[in-house]
């Protein structure tokens, strides 16, 4: 085999080795961002399980309200435990430990008032509308899940 051939065999050898490394990064890469992704989603459904499960109870403690539970009473009373609330604002302030198959998912939600004009916008004041925002973080996330709904009151006398 002469000076040429080994160059050639050598500088084959170099290119492929390379590409081999390349395509090994890539399936590590599509494998951490399906890891990832997976977890994702398990949070995004949990944020979503609190949501869906707080839509079935009523805005305020008493309905039709003479008035509405001040900003600064948001919350559980003394007499109510998770999962047994009876309006949407006894999430706030509550945070809670999921555990999956996968992770332990550490769960905080707020609620406070908002007005129609800007549902982003937290009031020190009592409107008709309340917002619920779940955060939803593992060790294994490089971010935190937020999802949030807003609640509506509508006097339905």
């Amino acid at each position: 085999m002469g000076e040429r051939e080994m160059i050639l065999l050598v500088a084959a050898l170099v290119f492929f080795s390379s590409i081999s490394l390349s395509v090994n990064r890539f399936f590590i890469d599509s494998g951490e961002m399906m890891v990832r992704n997976e977890f994702d989603y398990e949070a995004i459904s949990i944020a979503q399980r609190f949501i869906e499960e707080d839509k079935t109870r009523r805005f305020d403690l008493y309905e039709p309200p003479a008035s509405f539970t001040s900003p600064w009473s948001l919350g559980q009373a003394y007499y109510e435990s998770y999962p047994n609330f009876n309006d949407v604002d006894d999430l706030h302030n509550l945070t809670l430990s999921i555990t999956t198959p996968r992770a332990v998912y550490q769960v905080s939600m707020e609620v406070y008032y908002v007005t129609s004009a800007n549902i982003n916008q937290k009031v020190n004041y009592t409107t008709r509308f309340k917002k619920l925002v779940v955060n939803v973080s593992n060790p294994y996330q490089t971010r935190t899940i937020r999802l949030a709904h807003v609640y509506s009151y509508i006097d339905n006398t």
